[in-house]
């Protein structure tokens, strides 16, 4: 018996015994015997995750299993397109799609924010759009300082780009984030 089958052994039959006898009697219709009946029964489990992970297909229950959950908490919100007024612009960054909460200052998934806990998801569709959930159906316009707002929310959740129109009046804000992100890199090693 390999190393992963032996710890996926002493763990159902340490942690999950309860499960696992269970599931034997529904599967074998009889009740395990013993030790010996549940650690055979652990190791043909055991060796089908195995199987089952070689071949990708836990992999691919995995996604599916996300992405059902992800509609369902998406489901009920609905669409909301933010406009800047007078002119301003929205920023993309290479993490465009950002879960927020307004009681954090974290954004998205690396930010600790998980789709299932957030207020809002914000997308910015282009420079001048951005998609959000929220609670109706509607077209806002933002002021400047909700646009900022936003724009700040996408320099926090980039790792390492934010897009821009050439000519924005954003590249100087996009260029000091820049200068001190860096700085603080610099800080950190």
């Amino acid at each position: 018996m390999g190393g992963d089958c032996g710890r996926g052994r002493r763990r159902w039959l340490n942690e999950n015994r309860e499960l696992l006898a269970h599931w034997f009697y529904l599967k074998k219709g009889l009740y395990p015997a013993g030790d010996e009946a549940l650690g055979m029964f652990a190791d043909e489990l055991t060796e089908l995750s195995l199987d089952l992970g070689a071949s990708g297909a836990l992999w691919r229950e995995r996604i599916e299993s996300l992405y059902l959950r992800a509609r369902a908490i998406t489901d009920a919100a609905r669409l909301e397109i933010l406009t800047p007024q007078n002119g301003g612009e929205f920023l993309i960054g290479d993490v465009p799609a950002l879960t927020v909460r307004a009681d954090r200052s974290g954004v998205g998934v690396l930010g600790g924010i998980a789709l299932a806990q957030a207020q809002s998801v914000f997308l910015p569709l282009g420079p001048r759009h951005v998609a959000a959930l929220g609670k109706a159906d509607q077209a806002i316009q933002l002021a400047p300082d909700q646009v900022a707002g936003i724009n700040a929310r996408q320099l926090a959740g980039a790792i390492d780009y934010v897009y821009l129109r050439p000519a924005s009046p954003l590249t100087e804000t996009v260029r000091a984030f820049a200068m001190q992100r860096k700085n603080l890199s610099r800080a950190a090693a």
